[in-house]
């Protein structure tokens, strides 16, 4: 059936249409130099883009190191405080038995 339907529409008859060749008229020859699209603004916003990116990550890394250098002396206070602590209640059972 289907092939069919598109028999009828190829043997169909529609009035052609007749126009004329532009190519088969002589023209002009065009003689200006078409220059290629610049793609300094391309690379120059890659750049940009890459740059900031790498602003970023570099902001990143030294926040982590920052944090990571806190974090660090932090617990290094608490051993601190920790072994003082130890210490004093070493002292204290001393005297207990002095």
């Amino acid at each position: 059936m289907v092939k069919n339907k598109n028999k009828k529409k190829r043997n169909s008859s529609a009035p052609m249409e007749i126009s004329v060749d532009t190519a088969s008229i002589p023209q002009a020859m065009e003689t200006s130099e078409t220059r290629a699209p610049s793609s300094a603004p391309g690379v120059l916003h890659r750049k940009i883009r890459k740059e900031s990116l790498t602003r970023r990550s570099k902001s990143l890394r030294k926040k982590k190191a920052v944090e990571k250098a806190t974090s660090q002396m932090e617990k290094l206070e608490e051993r601190i405080v920790k072994n003082e602590n130890k210490v004093l209640r070493t002292k204290s059972a001393k005297k207990l038995y002095e």
